[in-house]
């Protein structure tokens, strides 16, 4: 059951995203996968890489309040 809601919970976090990170880094973010507790997030553009790298901690905040508990360990911007 434990893997279940952490499955449902790691989708509805995608489904999330824009309401997340906004809409403009939304657009803007290839592609969005988790890799065990690990959430993978790849964008096209350099300097958004570069200002989400460092915004790494917030983001997980971010999603810990969306799914109302911790669902992370670390957030890779790829």
């Amino acid at each position: 059951a434990y893997n279940l809601e952490v499955k449902y919970l790691q989708n509805w976090i995608k489904s999330q995203w824009p309401e997340i990170v906004g809409n403009t880094i939304a657009q803007r973010t290839d592609k969005l996968f988790f890799k065990e507790d690990k959430l993978y997030v790849v964008v096209r553009s350099a300097a958004l890489k570069q200002q989400m790298h460092m915004s790494r901690t917030q983001i997980k905040e971010l999603v810990h309040q969306k799914a109302g508990r911790q669902l992370v360990s670390e957030v890779v911007i790829l």
